[in-house]
């Protein structure tokens, strides 16, 4: 079988846990298919103002790819649990941070434990499609399917090409046998459905969240819908910021136009909320 995680060896995606100056720390969660470092650009940006900085790789992501499968959204909800337990007892103030669907499990977990603030990127909780309502049933009745070929994805196509390559940079797409490998890549249906009961539940938790609350989204974003942003953002009854930037869904990658208002939008809602060292 071919071993996708090895896409993933390297030290830009493993996790990591930066010491900071400040007393305060951050918990960054990333998203479906994603990995730590996908959050390495905004913690590069945060670390200069003293914060702690913890990025864990939820299980079965990244190098751990092949085991996604085996995986489920109880477990990613347990691993960044344990990191935020940890973080809670020993910093103030501490903001959790969430970037797509981890946006969703940062919801979940906002509701459970006393946070200071959070900040919820391009959050995931829904697909507004028939196909995405049946998943319960769908999923028993369709084991697994071929991503590639059910969408007829253009492997030639340089816009897709980037696209993977963001989830996937090591990849070698002029390989034959890595582009075959892909063609044949089987997806258990699921892994979506788990995909679909973190939104499901991230949402849920929304109208328990009392904490001061920075939503930001991208225009131009075709995942995670600006109009689905906006309603999961109104159910959050404490004080909700919400800023929309010029990107698709990887707004905080640094290449995206709207990266730097990404930054100033979170240096801003630092601020606005005296959580940083200045207020310590």
């Amino acid at each position: 079988m071919f071993n996708f995680g090895a896409a993933y060896e390297g030290e830009h995606f493993q996790p990591f846990m930066w010491d900071g100056t400040n007393g305060g720390a951050m918990l960054l969660v990333h998203g479906f298919p994603g990995h730590p470092g996908d959050m390495r650009t905004l913690a590069n940006h945060l670390r200069p103002q003293g914060w702690a900085l913890h990025a864990p790789l939820l299980p079965g992501f990244g190098i751990e790819l092949d085991q996604l499968p085996e995986r489920s959204y109880e477990d990613w909800c347990e691993a960044v649990d344990a990191h935020l337990q940890r973080l809670i007892a020993t910093h103030r103030p501490v903001i959790l941070v969430g970037y797509s669907m981890g946006g969703a499990i940062s919801l979940a977990l906002a509701s459970k434990y006393p946070i200071d603030a959070l900040v919820l990127l391009a959050p995931f909780w829904k697909i507004d499609h028939i196909l995405w309502r049946t998943l319960p049933a769908l999923k028993w009745l369709v084991r697994s399917f071929r991503p590639i070929k059910l969408l007829d994805v253009n492997l030639e196509s340089p816009m897709m090409r980037s696209n993977i390559h963001e989830i996937m940079p090591k990849l070698d797409l002029d390989d034959p046998e890595t582009v075959r490998a892909l063609q044949d890549f089987k997806m258990p249906t699921r892994v979506i459905d788990q995909v679909r009961i973190a939104g499901q539940n991230g949402a849920s938790h929304a109208p328990t969240i009392q904490v001061p609350t920075l939503v930001v989204q991208g225009t131009r974003d075709e995942l995670v819908l600006p109009h689905l942003t906006q309603q999961l953002a109104s159910r959050v009854p404490g004080p909700v910021t919400y800023v929309e930037v010029d990107s698709d869904h990887s707004l905080i990658e640094p290449d995206q136009p709207g990266w730097p208002a990404v930054a100033e939008a979170v240096d801003a809602f630092i601020q606005d909320n005296r959580l940083g060292a200045a207020y310590a």
